[in-house]
């Protein structure tokens, strides 16, 4: 949550390996499928970190829109563990 820009995100964080960011990106297609969504790929290859994510604008000060957030963020955090887990 980034409550400066009202983003919700799920994110990949990858530290120290950008052989695993390879081996994600070789099936990027794939990925983002099961995903469904079209996801943000950072190989950063100036920094030792990469980052896989998935943003959506929402209104963080919307109470009433807080089940549908959280019913976005869980929905998305269950699709990247079955995307991405099959290829760790």
């Amino acid at each position: 949550v980034n409550s400066r820009t009202n983003v919700i995100s799920v994110c990949i964080y990858i530290a120290k390996s950008k052989a695993l960011y390879d081996r994600f990106a070789e099936h990027k297609d794939e990925i983002e499928r099961i995903v469904g969504d079209v996801l943000d790929w950072r190989r950063m290859n100036d920094k030792i970190t990469c980052r896989i994510l998935l943003e959506k604008q929402v209104d963080l000060k919307d109470d009433g829109a807080r089940t549908a957030q959280f019913e976005w963020f869980m929905e998305k955090a269950l699709a990247f563990k079955k995307a991405f887990s099959k290829y760790l």
